[in-house]
């Protein structure tokens, strides 16, 4: 905000008020400079970034959601971190977790400023939540009666668990077909092997088959 000022002298002596010139300033903007989340996973995101206040005490947080147009008291928002009150960029993270996989989700770095009440933020950056990597083998061995799945999970960060699905018919879908024991899955972004085997099958039959997660954050498969 710009604001004018100028010098005034009241003479006692004649009850008269003189003036200077005038002359103006602007007030600074907090600088913001919003990071890329890291670390990006299926159903979590870490947000960071940094915040000259510009002398002012206050707090930083993020807000994020499913639209760009994000406000504070509509949109989710990460705790309150307090800000020094100084002229030195400093650095502030927040975890957002419940994300749904393959969703794209809107954030933005801001600051209250308790000097004055006024919130003020930085840009808009988007991202997208990662996906579980899932790859389906051939199942080896595979008999008569009976068969050894395979398969391999890319959790994306996320924990939860593996399974397979599987029946007489292509579209397969949890608690509909028949399912292999649920596996933990370590909350990394390494692919895992899983194996498990199904028996009783029909001799000559086509059986259909998908290795499964179910995410643990956010309740998905």
């Amino acid at each position: 905000t710009t604001y004018y000022c100028q010098t005034g002298f009241y003479d006692t002596n004649n009850g008269t008020y003189s003036y200077g010139p005038i002359v103006s300033f602007g007030t600074p903007l907090p600088e913001f400079v919003t990071h890329l989340p890291n670390p990006l996973a299926s159903s979590s995101a870490s947000l960071s970034g940094t915040l000259n206040p510009e002398g002012s005490p206050g707090y930083a947080f993020f807000l994020w959601g499913l639209t760009s147009t994000l406000s504070w008291g509509v949109n989710s928002n990460t705790n309150l971190e307090a800000v020094v009150a100084n002229f030195t960029a400093q650095r502030f993270t927040g975890t957002i977790s419940g994300l749904t996989s393959g969703t794209i989700y809107f954030y933005q770095m801001g600051f209250y400023d308790t000097n004055n009440g006024t919130y003020l933020y930085g840009p808009v950056l988007s991202f997208t939540a990662a996906l579980p990597v899932l790859i389906t083998d051939p199942p080896n061995p595979a008999t008569s009666s009976g068969a050894s799945l395979n398969g391999r999970v890319n959790p994306a960060g996320s924990p939860g668990y593996a399974f397979f699905l599987w029946g007489l018919t292509s579209t397969l879908s949890w608690g509909v077909n028949s399912n292999t024991n649920l596996q933990p899955v370590v909350a990394n972004f390494t692919p895992w092997n899983f194996t498990a085997t199904v028996s009783g099958l029909t001799s000559g039959t086509t059986y259909y088959y998908q290795v499964g997660f179910y995410d643990t954050n956010n309740v998905t498969y």
